[in-house]
């Protein structure tokens, strides 16, 4: 059996949120793809070169994904 694979998107001010989804889909059997860095939440800055990395990583992350869950 395959697990569904979901990507998680929204605004990452919302850290907790994505985090109660990311534990409900993982008790459901699936599996989530949360951000990797919770920038706005955590308050974090980076360069433009990181942010388009990041943009980049979240949009291959919903290639490879059954479905998108936004927050």
């Amino acid at each position: 059996m395959r697990r569904e694979i979901i990507t998680l998107c929204g605004s990452t001010r919302f850290m907790n949120e994505f985090k109660e989804v990311e534990r409900v889909l993982t008790f459901e059997g699936k599996i989530p793809l949360p951000p990797a860095i919770y920038g706005k939440a955590e308050k974090i800055e980076y360069s433009k070169g990181l942010a388009k990395n990041l943009f980049e990583l979240h949009l291959d992350k919903i290639r490879i994904s059954d479905g998108i869950f936004v927050i």
